[in-house]
Parts: structure tokens; sequence; C-alpha cells
């Protein structure tokens, strides 16, 4: 994944499109100090999300690939990558893209297909999804 990212980005900008490579990711497995913290009050109904989001941004738009490419080297590290909020993230980063200038924006979304939260499963009984 992370050299196709590392080409993708190299490619738009070479083609003149500004990019930002932004992750999504907890910063701990099983819901970590969110769960716990839950746990301790009683485990109230219908908790919502119960890990703490981590969004890493190893490139913004302002930022050149060459520049950017020791963070996106990042990608390869497999202990980065916790569980996954994506719909969350999608709506994080429709804001981040909303805020540019630029004249024509676009939000592509590169994952590996298996978004997985099972702290915030579990605890609600059923995955809820954003995008439709």
């Amino acid at each position: 994944m992370a050299v196709l990212v590392d080409v993708l980005v190299r490619a738009l900008e070479q083609a003149g499109v500004a990019s930002e490579l932004a992750g999504h990711t907890t910063h701990a497995w099983n819901g970590g100090r969110a769960i716990r913290d839950w746990q301790r009050a009683g485990r109230p109904a219908h908790p919502g999300r119960l890990n703490e989001a981590c969004h890493p941004v190893f490139k913004n738009a302002d930022t050149p690939w060459r520049r950017a490419r020791p963070a996106i080297a990042a990608l390869l590290r497999a202990d980065l990558f916790q569980a996954c909020i994506d719909g969350e993230v999608v709506e994080w980063a429709a804001g981040r893209l909303q805020a540019r200038s630029d004249e024509r924006r676009r939000l592509m979304v590169v994952s590996d297909g298996s978004p997985m939260n099972s702290a915030t499963n579990l605890a609600n009984d059923a995955a809820t999804s954003i995008i439709t």
C-alpha cells in the first residue's frame, strides 16, 4: 500500500495536482483508554466510538512530494496502524478539503477494505455506517 500511495502522490504532483496524504488509525487496539473509561463508568448504553482517533498527515497539500517522502515512508511501519474508523475519517478529510481555496477539489479514499473497530462494535451491538 505504501508504494502505491507514494507513486500516486508523485504522479499527481507531476500532473500539477495538489494532494494531501492523510491516514487514520487509533492510538491502541481494542479501545485503549476510551474503553477503560467507559467500563469504569459502569458501561452506560450506547457509548458511541470507544477508541482514541489518530489522523496523521503524512503530506499536506502545500508540501512537495520530495520533501514529504520520508513521512510517506512511515506507511511501512506496521505498528503505526491499529483499528480503522473509515467513515469518521472521510468526514474529517472532507472538512480539511472544504477548508482549502483550490478551485477544483476531489477526495480519493484508498483503503485496505477492512474497517475494524471491534471495541465500539461490541459495545454498541452493531456497526453504523457513515459512508452510504
